[in-house]
């Protein structure tokens, strides 16, 4: 039987696999080619040359700005492990970036006769002036107070249970990566179809008592976040190494 020849690469899959491994040496957040300056480059059209930085935007390494230009995404590690509420401010500052409330909203859940009465609070954050996360938060009523005016002051959530005399412990977290609704999507600032997005969805217990103190459930962008899982494993428990770690590409 004749070998098959195998199809062809298109142009515009070819040109952007060419420039992920020649920008993957750049820093985070550097200014890469524009459209003009690809198409002009690889000699092929406008058209092709949009398809091209569409492809680095779908593998979340780039990130394009309007009015600004096409930037290397920032990609910062975002470690999920047992008993760490994870925080946007560690991240960040110890990347050595800025981070900002770009707004913030809450506003008191009525007690009724399924649920008592909690806080609940959204936030959209930004990392360098550029949106990277919205997240959506339930306190319970014993720390709602403490809780809006560290929301509306952008502070640690975890370091303000703390603050309270409380021991704040993550008991449970699902990850997964997903595309949210138009509505999270374009608060995220994505003007198309979003790529494979960061979903995180955790419980913040009271480690002594148990009680359950705050519920977050945040869209974080790939192109900005790059979350790892440790798992941890009981030492009777046959396991190939210290933990497991995955990452969304």
């Amino acid at each position: 039987m004749a070998n098959q020849a195998a199809p062809a690469v298109p142009r515009y899959i070819a040109i952007a696999d060419g420039l992920a491994e020649q920008w993957s040496g750049l820093a985070p957040n550097s200014l890469v080619e524009s459209e003009m300056q690809i198409a002009a480059s690889f000699d092929v059209n406008r058209q092709t040359a949009r398809e091209v930085l569409k492809e680095l935007e779908r593998r979340n390494l780039v990130r394009r700005i309007v009015g600004r230009g096409t930037f290397t995404a920032l990609k910062l590690a975002y470690p999920i492990e047992r008993g760490r509420p994870p925080s946007f401010r560690r991240v960040v500052s110890r990347a050595g970036y800025s981070h900002e409330i770009v707004s913030a909203s809450v506003r008191w859940r009525r007690k009724s006769s399924s649920r008592p009465r909690a806080l609940m609070s959204e936030r959209l954050v930004a990392v360098e002036g550029l949106v990277a996360a919205f997240a959506t938060d339930v306190f319970v009523e014993s720390v709602g107070t403490a809780a809006a005016e560290a929301v509306r002051a952008g502070e640690s959530i975890f370091d303000t249970l703390e603050q309270l005399g409380l021991n704040p412990w993550r008991r449970r977290v699902a990850v997964s990566a997903g595309q949210p609704d138009r509505s999270v999507a374009a608060r995220l600032g994505y003007a198309t179809a979003p790529p494979a997005t960061w979903h995180v969805v955790s419980e913040t217990v009271d480690s002594v008592t148990g009680e359950s103190l705050h519920h977050s459930d945040t869209w974080m962008r790939s192109d900005v976040f790059d979350v790892g899982i440790t798992l941890d494993f009981p030492p009777d428990e046959p396991r190939g190494g210290s933990g497991q770690r995955k990452s969304l590409g």
